[in-house]
């Protein structure tokens, strides 16, 4: 009975290590967006125009300009992106269905290919657009595949069809 007590004592304090690292791991991932975010906005240039009927002011901030400067500076699998007027930052692992690449020699060609499709496809989601090639190719990259492979197997897929190009580094499925 105390074994089981002190097992659940232990298990107890193990958790709670955990947790207090996670929490100061994403109180310092905070910090450091914060202040990317901010260095990206100082540096951007604004577009603000003065209304003499209303009296009112009105700046025009280069969303899409922002969010791929930031995208370009964070490391991945953080990818951040503008949902109206919020910029929303996201661990991209939670959008797609990881398990499906990184377990290539198990499953089938077909079953393969339809995974890289899954994670477009989310991507796609997210993105009015379409899927961002670089983010497609990092995250394809942080399951498990190099670059060259998820080069080569995209463009696999584009010649089969499955996937095109509306847009210069864009990826869309069919």
């Amino acid at each position: 009975m105390d074994n089981d007590k002190k097992s659940l004592g232990e298990k107890f304090e193990t958790v709670h290590q955990h947790l207090d690292i996670a929490d100061r791991t994403l109180a310092s991932l905070t910090r450091e967006l914060h202040e990317e975010i901010n260095n990206v906005v100082d540096d951007t240039e604004v577009d603000i125009e003065y209304d003499l009927d209303t009296g009112s002011f009105q700046a025009h901030l280069p969303v899409d300009e922002i969010t791929a400067r930031i995208n370009r500076r964070l490391d991945p699998p953080f990818v951040v992106r503008a949902e109206g007027t919020k910029l929303v930052i996201e661990d991209i692992r939670r959008s797609v269905d990881m398990e499906i690449v990184e377990q290539e020699s198990r499953l089938t060609g077909r079953e393969y290919i339809k995974g890289i499709k899954g994670i477009i496809s989310s991507l796609e989601e997210s993105y009015e657009v379409g899927a961002p090639l670089e983010e497609t190719l990092t995250l394809l990259e942080y399951s498990g595949m190099t670059r060259e492979k998820a080069e080569h197997e995209i463009d696999k897929l584009k010649q089969k069809g499955e996937v095109y190009e509306p847009a210069t580094d864009v990826l869309r499925t069919t």
